[in-house]
Formats: C-alpha cells, sequence, structure tokens
C-alpha cells in the first residue's frame, strides 16, 4: 500500500547518483586519454597555461548551466 501512495516520489530517486558516477568516470576514462594527446602533442612547456585554463573553463561552463540545472528559481 506505501509503495502506491508514495512510489512517484521516488522515482527518480537514483538519476542524481547515476548522473554523479557517470561523470566521475567519464573524467577517470577520458583524463588519461587527453593527458596523452596533451603530451603527445604539445610542447611540456605549454601543460602548465593549458591546464590552468581548466578551472575558468568549468567555471564558465557552470555559470552558462546553472539555471538550467539548478532551475529559474534561485
Amino acid at each position: 500500500m506505501a509503495n502506491v501512495a508514495f512510489g512517484h516520489l521516488f522515482a527518480y530517486s537514483g538519476v542524481a547518483n547515476s548522473t554523479y558516477y557517470a561523470g566521475i568516470d567519464l573524467g577517470m576514462s577520458l583524463g588519461p586519454i587527453v593527458g596523452g594527446l596533451l603530451y603527445g602533442n604539445a610542447p611540456i612547456q605549454w601543460f602548465y597555461p593549458l591546464f590552468m585554463l581548466a578551472m575558468p573553463a568549468a567555471w564558465l561552463l557552470y555559470a552558462a548551466t546553472a539555471n538550467y540545472v539548478h532551475g529559474r528559481t534561485r
């Protein structure tokens, strides 16, 4: 009976965890590939400046999608 009454509340309970862990898995699998491509194709002197751009790029991505992720009420 409780499943009928409250089942709709838990229909999407695993979506957040699934998305979170998919992001971690994607980062851990693509990170070494991208790093290897950079190491093979870019001079070592460019590594620090290239990786210095990662945080501002992540911030811009967050700023561009924050309203979509958190809703328009924020």
